[in-house]
């Protein structure tokens, strides 16, 4: 009988150890492994020389520079063109003067002609 115990305990443990395998494929219970298929989107920089940065940073550089001088020029321009007006008021003012005094020449007969004698000082 002990021999007969020792049989159906080794029957009934691979029986078990065989449930266990059975259950535990992925096949087994119905269940497929799904398969995900993963695309990365891992994108390197483009290998730069120190010529290439060079270019780059003097193509910058040379940017600044036409917008500084574009923005100078600009105002130059705004300077010049307030710098143009005054002198045309005073051109008009000077204009106005010379009409007067050529009024108060003509009032008091004095001749245009013969600059005054300039008075000499006394020793």
């Amino acid at each position: 009988m002990k021999t007969h115990a020792k049989l159906m305990a080794a029957v009934v443990l691979l029986s078990v150890l065989a449930l266990v395998v059975f259950f535990s494929s992925p096949g087994s219970t119905g269940r497929t492994r799904k398969i995900y298929e993963i695309q990365p989107e891992i994108t390197v920089p483009d290998y730069r020389t120190d010529a290439t940065r060079a270019i780059d940073a003097y193509e910058r550089l040379m940017d600044r520079h036409m917008d500084l001088t574009e923005t100078l020029l600009h105002r130059t321009d705004r300077d010049t063109r307030a710098l143009f007006g005054k002198l045309d008021s005073i051109e008009a003012k000077i204009n106005s003067l010379s009409a007067r005094i050529a009024d108060i020449e003509k009032t008091l007969k004095i001749d245009k002609s013969s600059p005054p004698e300039p008075a000499t000082k006394a020793p």
